[in-house]
């Protein structure tokens, strides 16, 4: 398994995983952005139309080319308003504008 730093990843078919580090195993798993038929409130109150959702083995097949580049986070950004390191939803004109919340961005 090759092991990736938490962030946002494109498959060559475009589909869109986070990988984030569990807090009870320490190791890196993936969520794929689905879309949703629905509409749904965040813990914010934003009506969003998709969510991550675990998918089991999906980290063995991303690479470390895979991970958005900074091109990939302002258009990530920009159509679902989600930091592309963290994927924490984004308020500030700004930062939707950048894909990448201000935290994000200090540490980069």
């Amino acid at each position: 398994m090759i092991v990736l730093e938490p962030g946002m990843y494109r498959t060559a078919c475009g589909d869109i995983f986070k990988v984030q580090v569990s807090r009870q195993s320490g190791r890196p798993y993936a969520k794929h952005l689905r879309p949703i038929g629905w509409q749904r409130l965040t813990e914010l109150d934003d009506v969003v139309r998709f969510e991550f959702v675990y998918a089991p083995g999906a980290i063995q097949a991303l690479r470390p080319d895979m991970r958005m580049t900074l091109d990939d986070a302002k258009a990530f950004g920009i159509k679902y308003g989600v930091c592309c390191v963290c994927g924490a939803f984004l308020k500030d004109a700004t930062s939707v504008a950048q894909g990448i919340g201000p935290i994000c961005a200090g540490r980069l």
